[in-house]
């Protein structure tokens, strides 16, 4: 009997110990940006973007003599510090320099033609950890285009190998060595570009979609501890287009989205798919054509899974993807406003885009231009998602591409058939954002962190729902308590916030003792000032005429510029908040 209690006791304790908690790393805290650096000219160079753990971001200049160019990847280690990047030519460690044997990506003569200014292909590149590899193994997916005059719809150009790469960055004391370079993977006619990863069901493989040119077959990869294998080729939906093309997993990786384009007097089109990451299949294709004046266009989704945007040339254009149809939930959320960059005189408008670590998306310019353009609210439906044209400026001029990376908060398939490496989620993290309306309607809009399977919400009126995104009409205005817990296999998480629901027209007193907001009327931004507080840490929350939330942002000190300029003008009611506190309130002409 002890025997047999020792051996079960055994066994229970090496399942426990094979348990390992699934950790977001930090692979993609550190962005890089433009050209190799200048003597002559200060404001050519390179520029690094920063994700800090409060969601803000640290800008600065990177002296370098790499350029990036469209191709455009890199990789942190677990916990956010560089390691290496490429522009799909050759590889740089977190000095900048080149990594031994890291020239010679993509060998062809149209390569040496790029090599100055770095890769010419959108999303032409990505690096992922090698699973299983620790934290010093990683390959380099990348596709090389050649001149091709034979190839019909090309234009004479095409992409006809995809190659990975292999970099052990440790090697050489921390300089690191590519150890495999240029293994042919597909030998075939591609789309150009367009390289994109999510992760498998059992949160440590992944998986990568390279579609075929100017056909509806797809390439289907894993990349595991034994390597990639190839599985095979899937035949889906209607023949696409070609061209100028992007694609991108969901942060939840249940969908499949890609952005074709041929010519510039031509639709592009929207191609959406559901996607297993237990098989690696694709499902239920859906097509959106639209019109697309300029060569740019950029594809994101927001965090939470539920809208994809697309920027393209003056436009940035949002879907819903709980909605009927692509056509029933396309919506116009911001059009160029004509900003000219003081540098260069070029227009700042909309290309390539990509969600951060801080769950914001950001917008490159398809010109030379020292700004980078944002949307601030992603999980928000229409221009409550806030798109920001020019918001932050950029210490050097950057130029089309933007750094490509997979979603890193993604991670197992809890309870799946795919399940089977004991990698557990942690327990999610509960948040929402809302919308109000004048008819005392609230919109709920999670976030999404963490895989949640079950949600429950209560509103404070007595009601409850277990709808993912839920909405709810009041009986009569004031102010409500709504909580949402969320929950996994691991756990649970809740977190309550007060709404305030009012008929238009009913925002309170514009006394506000010890509060300022000026200029009112403004333009292009506002400021809070707390007077009497050596600190002040709070929220701003600025609705519409008809109560809808458009605003929300943090208050970090007693005096605080708020930017407001991608607001469109009209009469708008804030309300300033401290724990959950209504600290003063009024209106706001926007000019």
């Amino acid at each position: 009997m002890k025997m047999l209690f020792f051996l079960l006791f055994a066994v229970i304790t090496c399942h426990l110990q094979s348990q390992q908690t699934f950790v977001r790393e930090k692979r993609d805290y550190i962005w890089q940006f433009g050209w190799s650096s200048s003597l002559e000219s200060p404001h050519i160079g390179g520029t690094k973007i920063s994700f800090l753990t409060d969601g803000e971001i640290l800008v600065e200049p990177a002296h370098r003599e790499m350029s990036l160019d469209y191709t455009n990847a890199g990789i942190c280690d677990t916990e956010g510090n560089l390691l290496l990047y490429t522009n799909g030519i050759y590889v740089v460690n977190s000095e900048g320099d080149t990594v031994e044997n890291g020239y010679g990506l993509n060998p062809d003569p149209l390569t040496d033609a790029w090599s100055y200014s770095g890769y010419y292909l959108p999303q032409g590149a990505v690096i992922l950890p090698a699973p299983g590899g620790g934290d010093s193994l990683f390959y380099i997916f990348h596709t090389m285009m050649s001149v091709c005059p034979d190839v019909p719809n090309s234009g004479g150009y095409a992409t006809k190998s995809f190659f990975y790469t292999i970099v052990d960055s440790g090697y050489n004391d921390g300089q690191g060595k590519v150890i495999e370079k240029n293994v042919p993977i597909i030998q075939d006619t591609i789309a150009g570009g367009a390289v994109t990863a999510t992760r498998h069901a059992n949160g440590r493989d992944w998986w990568l979609i390279i579609s075929e040119f100017f056909t509806n077959r797809y390439y289907r990869l894993l990349l595991t501890p034994d390597g990639v294998q190839q599985l095979p080729i899937q035949t889906i939906g209607e023949p696409t287009v070609s061209g100028l093309d992007k694609a991108v997993f969901s942060p939840d990786g249940r969908l499949f989205a890609r952005l074709s384009g041929w010519r510039f007097d031509r639709d592009s089109y929207l191609d959406i798919f559901d996607f297993d990451r237990c098989s690696g299949e694709l499902s239920n294709f859906r097509r959106k054509p639209y019109y697309n004046l300029g060569a740019s266009n950029g594809l994101a989704f927001s965090e939470n899974s539920r809208f994809l945007y697309i920027s393209a040339g003056i436009h940035v254009y949002q879907t819903d993807l709980t909605a009927e149809s692509l056509e029933a939930s396309w919506d116009t959320i911001a059009i160029g406003d004509g900003f000219l960059s003081p540098t260069t005189n070029y227009h700042v408008v909309f290309d390539m885009s990509q969600l951060a670590p801080n769950g914001k998306i950001y917008i490159t310019p398809p010109a030379s231009v020292e700004y980078l353009g944002y949307i601030n609210h992603p999980n928000l439906p229409g221009k409550a998602s806030q798109v920001v044209q020019h918001g932050i400026q950029l210490p050097t001029l950057i130029y089309y591409g933007i750094p490509n990376h997979p979603y890193y908060g993604l991670g197992p398939e809890d309870g799946s058939a795919c399940d089977t490496l004991g990698i557990d989620n942690p327990p999610p993290v509960a948040g929402f954002e809302y919308l109000t309306d004048s008819l005392l309607h609230a919109a709920f809009y999670h976030d999404a962190r963490f895989s949640p399977v079950d949600w429950y919400w209560t509103f404070g009126d007595g009601a409850t729902s277990t709808a993912v995104f839920p909405k709810h009409t009041y009986a009569a205005p004031g102010e409500y308590e709504v909580c949402l817990t969320v929950s996994n296999l691991s756990g649970s998480d809740t977190y309550c916030d007060t709404i305030s629901l009012m008929i238009t027209g009913t925002a309170g007193p514009e006394e506000n003792p010890g509060v300022r907001l000026y200029p009112n009327p403004a333009r292009e931004s506002i400021v809070i000032e707390i007077e009497g507080r050596a600190a002040f840490r709070g929220t701003i929350v600025l609705c519409d005429a008809l109560g809808r939330r458009v605003l929300q942002q943090a208050i970090h000190s007693s005096r605080q510029s708020i930017l407001i300029s991608a607001l469109p003008p009209g009469l708008y009611f804030y309300e300033l908040r401290e724990e959950r506190r209504r600290v003063a309130g009024g209106k706001l002409v926007r000019l």
